[in-house]
């Protein structure tokens, strides 16, 4: 994605698909249903899958799996962000309101 830009606010608004990836709209559908919606899951794992070969849909899981047990961990342990990382961060996150989401629960 050389010079290609990806719209971050995808995963706070909701949107159904993203500019610039490839079949974004089954992925986003995939992950909504693995973290949001359950009942769901069986049909957008399906729909996922019939586009994706073997090793681009064994990725994909991984990669939500990571991230989802990466941000378990830390809040489960208490971790804080590291103080380097607020500052670097400071404005993309207010620009999405991440810390909000942590205030209401959300994550």
């Amino acid at each position: 994605m050389t010079g290609e830009t990806v719209d971050l606010h995808a995963m706070i608004n909701g949107k159904s698909t993203v500019d610039g990836v490839l079949h974004s709209a089954p992925i986003l559908r995939f992950v909504d249903a693995l973290l949001i919606d359950p009942d769901d899951l069986p049909q957008a794992r399906t729909a996922l899958r019939d586009i994706l070969s073997d090793a681009a849909f064994v990725d994909t899981c991984a990669t939500v799996a990571s991230f989802n047990a990466v941000v378990k961990v830390a809040d489960g342990t208490g971790i804080p962000l590291e103080d380097f990382k607020a500052d670097k961060t400071a404005r993309l996150r207010a620009d999405l309101n991440i810390d909000q989401l942590r205030e209401h629960g959300r994550f």
